[in-house]
């Protein structure tokens, strides 16, 4: 059914679509434009009802906001509903992404031969269902990796594939210096979410791993 939502729907890519059935209020401490603490209401909808656990958290901060004398915070003057977007992105920012592990065997590299890089991470990370209090969020992130080599050449990719060792790896690089230098690489994020019949991504998160390498010369010695 398509047209305009009436209450208790929403619109979603023109389709009127029933909203989650519970409304659901909880209480936290705020801070007025004074500097100092109110108590904040916040209101959202979501397909399960509040749990035991959360009715004993809310209880909890409006004794002690009664106690102490706390008010409500001026922006609740009006009941505030919380979009999925609001409670998604804080989310994703709290996951902890997966880390390369690279390494260059067999842990050094010679002057004028490629060096392989392995990565030895992952490109691909699911999360959930987990429960928000819009209900159950599922979150599958994908990465690039990046490598800065560490002698001021440039920093090289996206790559979409992972760091091999030879003679199969594409991740490669000649040293034309000997010395010490960090090998970092980087994976750049986006993270797909999916709440409360809603979707959208977070960019821009990042892992990153260095390692140090020493880059050798060999001298050819002729024999009598």
């Amino acid at each position: 059914m398509s047209g305009e939502a009436r209450a208790g729907t929403r619109i979603i890519k023109g389709v009127t679509k029933p909203l989650p059935a519970h409304v659901i209020t909880s209480y936290d401490l705020g801070r007025d434009p004074a500097g100092d603490f109110c108590l904040r209401k916040v209101t959202s909808r979501r397909d399960t009802p509040m749990t035991e656990g959360e009715r004993a958290t809310n209880g909890e901060t409006s004794r002690f906001a009664a106690v102490a004398g706390v008010g409500r915070c001026p922006e609740d003057s009006a009941t505030r509903t919380v979009t999925p977007a609001e409670v998604a992105e804080p989310f994703v920012r709290t996951i902890p992404m997966p880390v390369p592990r690279p390494r260059i065997p067999p842990g050094h590299a010679i002057t004028g031969l490629p060096a392989y890089l392995e990565t030895r991470g992952t490109l691909s990370h699911r999360v959930g269902p987990e429960p928000t209090e819009l209900g159950p969020i599922e979150v599958h992130a994908t990465g690039a990796y990046y490598v800065d080599w560490g002698d001021g050449s440039p920093e090289e990719g996206p790559f979409s594939f992972e760091g091999e060792a030879y003679p199969t790896g594409r991740m490669v690089h000649t040293y034309r210096d000997t010395g010490t230098y960090t090998v970092t690489v980087r994976v750049a994020w986006s993270a797909d979410w999916r709440l409360g019949g809603d979707s959208g991504t977070v960019p821009g998160l990042r892992t990153e791993a260095s390692i140090p390498l020493e880059v050798r010369q060999l001298q050819a010695v002729r024999l009598r």
